[in-house]
C-alpha cells in the first residue's frame, strides 16, 4: 500500500459567483426561456387575488353590469389558468435540462479528474468518501434548480407583485410590508453562519461514515474469521451515532430558524389585516374587495418571504456539496501527461538513475539514491522487508508517484532511454500488464473480465491466455464456462482462481512488460502453488518485474534486487545472494532451516 501524503488545505467555500457559473455557463439561453415560461406559468398566482377582489366588489352592482364583468373576469382567469399547462411543460423542460446537465457535467468532470489523480490521492481520501462526493454531493447540486424554481422564483415574483399592487392602491400599506424585509435580513444574518457550519459538519460526517461503513463491509470476512464482530459494530456505531448527532444539530438550527421566521411573518400578516379592515370600517378608504385583495397579496408575500428564507438551509447544503466536489476538481495531486510525447513502442528497458523519493509530509526518503536497469527480456525480482521501499520502487517505475507532475527528489526514471517526465506514461502503461496481490474482478462474465479494455478478441486467443495462466482447468467447469457471471469482486471464485483469471487478463494483452506485485501473498498454500505455476509459465521469455516474498518464484529471476530501508543493499542471482548479511540471504537460510526441521 502506498503511503498517503499529508492532507492539503481544503478549497475556500463556494460563492454565489461560483454557483452562477456552475449553472449558467453554456446554458444562458435556456435560463432566459425558463424565466419567460415561468412568468406565464406563475401568472395565475398573482392574478387570482386581483380577480377575487374585483369579483367581490361586483356584489351590489346592477345585475346586467355584474354578470357582464363576472363573465369577463372569469374568462380571463380561466384562460390564464389553462395556459399554465403548456408554459409549465416548457418551464420543466428547461429547468430539468439545466439541473441534469449540470449534474452530468460535474460527474463526468469528477470521473475524468479521478482518472488523472495520483494514487496517493485515492489512498488518502478513500473510496467511501469519493463515492459520497461523486453521488450524494453531485445529486444535491443537480436537484437544486428544482428547489430554486419551486421556492425562490415564486417568492421573488410574489414579492414584486405585492409591492406593485399595494404600492399603487394603498401606498401606506407598504410600511408594514417594508418592515418585514429588515426582519428577514436580520434572520438571515443571524442564522447564515450556523446553518452553513452545521451543513458542512454534517456533510463531512457523512463522508466519514460512508468511508467507515464501506471499510466495515469490505473487512467482513476478516472480522468474522477473527471473532471481531463486536469491535466492528462498535466502530460502525460510533460513525452512525456521530452522523446522527450532526444531523440532529443541523435539524435543530433549521427548526429554530423556521419557527422564528414563521412567527415573525404571521405577526406582520395579522397586523396588516387589522389595519386594512380598521381603515375600511372607520374611514371607508378601501372597498371589501380591495381589503381581500390586499390581504391575499400580503399573505402570499409573507409566505414567499418565508419560502425564500427556508431555502437558506438548502443553499447551505448546496454550497457545502459544491465545495466538496471542488476538493476533487481543484486537488493538485494530478499526474500530468497532456502534451507530452506518446509512447508508441515499448522495448522494455527501464532505468533508475540515482533516484531519491520522499513522500509529502515525511521526514525521511522512502527511496534513496537507487540505481538499476531492467533489460528487455530480463526477469527482475525485488525483495526486502515490509516497509523497505518495494512498493515505492514499483510505484515510481509505473509513474504513479509523480504528484503535481514533479520528478522525484533527485534522479530520473528512464523508459527505453527517454526521461519519464517527458513522456505521456498513460500510453506507456497501455503496453504493459500488472497483476497485484488482490486482483479486482467485476460482476460481469469471466469473458468480460479477461478481455477488459480490449475489443474483438477471439475465443482462440482467450483460450491461449487461459492455458498460459493455468486457468483452463477450472473455467470450463463453471456453470456457463466463459459466460458465467461473477458476483461483485468475483465472489464466485476462490482466491487462486481469481488470481489466475487476472493473470490471463494480463497475458491476453501480450504486454511488453509484465509487472507482478505480491501475486501470491494473500493465498492459501494450495492456491499459492497453482498461481506460482501460472506465473512461472507466464514469465517465460517476457520482460518481467516481480515483487514478492515467495522464494520459489524469486529464485528463478535473472536479477534479484534486495531493498532495505529504501536503499539497494545487494543485487545478483539467487546463487550469488544466498550468502551475505542482507534480507534475502536470511530468508533463504530461514527457509532451509524450516524445511530441515520438518513438521
Amino acid at each position: 500500500m502506498l503511503e498517503p501524503p499529508a492532507p492539503t488545505d481544503p478549497p475556500p467555500p463556494s460563492t454565489w459567483q461560483d454557483l452562477a457559473h456552475l449553472y449558467l455557463d453554456g446554458k444562458r439561453g435556456r435560463a432566459a426561456i425558463l424565466l419567460a415560461a415561468f412568468a406565464f406559468k406563475f401568472s395565475p398566482l398573482w392574478l387570482l387575488p386581483l380577480m377575487t377582489g374585483l369579483l367581490i366588489d361586483l356584489i351590489g352592482q346592477p345585475k346586467d353590469v355584474a354578470l357582464k364583468w363576472v363573465a369577463i373576469y372569469g374568462g380571463i382567469t380561466l384562460l390564464v389558468l389553462v395556459q399554465n399547462i403548456p408554459s409549465h411543460v416548457i418551464y420543466i423542460k428547461q429547468i430539468s435540462h439545466i439541473g441534469r446537465e449540470t449534474g452530468r457535467n460535474l460527474r463526468l468532470a469528477t470521473c475524468r479528474q479521478l482518472q488523472q489523480m495520483s494514487l496517493l490521492y485515492h489512498e488518502r481520501v478513500g473510496p467511501g468518501r469519493l463515492q459520497t462526493k461523486l453521488l450524494r454531493d453531485v445529486e444535491k447540486i443537480e436537484e437544486f434548480p428544482s428547489h430554486f424554481g419551486n421556492s425562490v422564483l415564486p417568492g421573488i415574483t410574489m414579492l414584486l407583485a405585492t409591492v406593485v399592487v399595494i404600492g399603487l392602491k394603498a401606498p401606506a400599506g407598504l410600511a408594514l410590508f417594508v418592515l418585514m424585509v429588515p426582519v428577514g435580513v436580520l434572520l438571515r444574518r443571524a442564522f447564515h453562519r450556523p446553518l452553513r457550519d452545521r451543513a458542512d459538519d454534517y456533510r463531512r460526517t457523512l463522508e466519514s461514515m460512508t468511508g467507515g461503513l464501506t471499510e466495515m463491509v469490505r473487512l467482513t470476512p476478516v472480522t468474522r474469521a477473527h471473532g471481531l464482530e463486536q469491535r466492528a459494530l462498535d466502530t460502525a456505531d460510533h460513525h452512525i451515532h456521530h452522523a446522527a448527532d450532526q444531523a440532529r444539530r443541523f435539524d435543530m438550527i433549521h427548526g429554530i430558524f423556521h419557527s422564528a421566521a414563521w412567527v415573525s411573518f404571521y405577526v406582520f400578516q395579522v397586523l396588516f389585516l387589522m389595519a386594512s379592515v380598521g381603515l375600511a370600517a372607520a374611514y371607508g378608504w378601501f372597498t371589501p374587495g380591495e381589503v381581500v385583495t390586499f390581504n391575499m397579496y400580503f399573505a402570499a408575500a409573507s409566505n414567499a418571504l418565508q419560502q425564500l428564507l427556508q431555502v437558506m438551509p438548502q443553499i447551505a447544503t448546496l454550497k457545502a456539496s459544491h465545495t466538496s466536489v471542488q476538493e476533487v476538481l481543484d486537488a493538485p495531486d494530478i499526474e500530468h501527461n497532456t502534451g507530452k510525447a506518446a509512447v508508441t513502442h515499448v522495448r522494455g528497458r527501464v532505468t533508475f538513475d540515482r533516484v531519491t523519493y520522499t513522500y509529502p509530509g515525511a521526514d525521511t526518503p522512502a527511496i534513496t539514491d537507487l540505481s538499476f536497469e531492467l533489460e528487455p527480456g530480463q526477469q527482475l525480482a525485488v525483495v526486502g522487508p515490509s516497509g523497505g521501499g518495494k512498493s515505492t520502487l514499483l510505484a515510481l517505475l509505473l509513474g504513479f508517484l509523480r504528484p503535481n507532475g514533479l520528478v522525484p527528489d533527485s534522479g530520473r526514471v528512464l523508459y527505453d532511454g527517454q526521461d519519464g517526465e517527458q513522456l505521456d506514461l498513460r500510453t506507456w502503461r497501455q503496453q504493459l500488464s500488472v497483476v497485484t496481490q488482490s486482483s479486482v474482478l467485476f460482476s460481469g462474465t469471466v469473458r468480460d473480465n479477461i478481455v477488459y479494455g480490449q475489443d474483438h478478441v477471439s475465443d482462440a486467443r482467450i483460450q491461449e491466455a487461459l492455458i498460459q495462466a493455468q486457468a483452463h482447468d477450472f473455467v470450463p467447469q463453471l456453470p456457463q464456462g466463459l459466460n458465467t457471471r461473477l458476483g461483485e469482486d468475483g465472489q464466485q471464485l476462490s482466491g487462486g482462481q481469481t488470481q489466475r483469471i487476472a493473470i490471463a487478463r494480463a497475458l491476453l494483452r501480450n504486454p511488453a512488460l509484465l509487472v507482478l506485485d505480491e501475486p501470491t501473498s494473500a493465498l492459501d498454500i494450495e492456491s499459492e502453488q497453482q498461481v506460482q505455476a501460472a506465473i512461472t509459465a507466464a514469465m517465460g521469455g517476457k520482460t518481467c518485474v516481480l515483487v514478492s516474498h515467495s522464494l520459489p518464484l524469486v529464485r528463478h529471476a535473472d536479477v534479484i534486487l534486495v531493498i532495505e530501508g529504501g536503499r539497494l543493499v545487494a543485487r545478483g542471482t539467487h546463487e550469488q545472494l544466498i550468502t551475505g548479511d542482507h534480507f534475502y540471504a536470511q530468508a533463504v537460510q530461514a527457509r532451509h532451516a524450516a524445511l530441515a526441521t520438518g513438521p
